[in-house]
């Protein structure tokens, strides 16, 4: 495959409906690089009030988690500068959907990231799903997949190791990430 690939972070409030959906880009993200940021964000990800919000979806809670994710992540928001994005790019900053992600320049996979709001105004529940080109089939083919099976689609598996991949499973279960996989997508 190649060396970039992208995690799309959504936010949902409690009923499940998706508040916010931003993608990040990180260009050398093969291997362990942004399974690492998943885990970093997913342990520091902050409390709606430690953004000076009234309310996990308040006023502002746009740009405020979109900053957020742009300073604690190794990976760069995928649209840039939040002071200036155009409405558009707003838009796909904010409420970024699976085409688009699809869409973004990645050829070693991605990773979705879902954060679920709880009590307290935290988000107290995160599954993580993966995505890889089905190097099985002729054409281009986004294939969900397990952990291990992303790891070993990775151009740079060769950092992804079993007692990699065990360490991280342990740490995700640790930090109440639920992995989720196995449907195929059209490209």
């Amino acid at each position: 495959m190649g060396e970039r690939t992208q995690m799309m972070i959504r936010l949902n409030d409690k009923q499940g409906t998706t508040k916010f959906s931003t993608v990040l880009h990180y260009q050398w993200g093969y291997g362990r690089s942004m399974l690492m940021d998943a885990l970093n964000l997913v342990a520091q990800f902050p409390f709606y009030y430690e953004l000076k919000l009234d309310k996990p979806f308040g006023d502002g809670y746009e740009k405020a988690y979109y900053n957020w994710l742009g300073q604690k992540s190794i990976g760069i928001n995928y649209e840039g500068d939040v002071n200036n994005l155009n409405q558009d790019q707003q838009k796909y900053a904010f409420h970024a959907d699976e085409d688009y992600l699809w869409d973004c320049d990645n050829d070693d996979g991605f990773m979705v990231l879902d954060f679920f709001e709880g009590s307290h105004g935290s988000f107290d529940r995160c599954t993580a799903t993966f995505f890889a080109y089905d190097l099985r089939k002729p054409f281009l083919a986004l294939k969900e997949m397990s952990l291990e099976d992303y790891c070993k689609a990775s151009d740079n598996n060769k950092y992804t190791t079993d007692e990699f991949r065990q360490g991280w499973k342990l740490l995700a279960e640790n930090y109440g990430i639920k992995l989720h996989f196995t449907k195929t997508v059209k490209a």
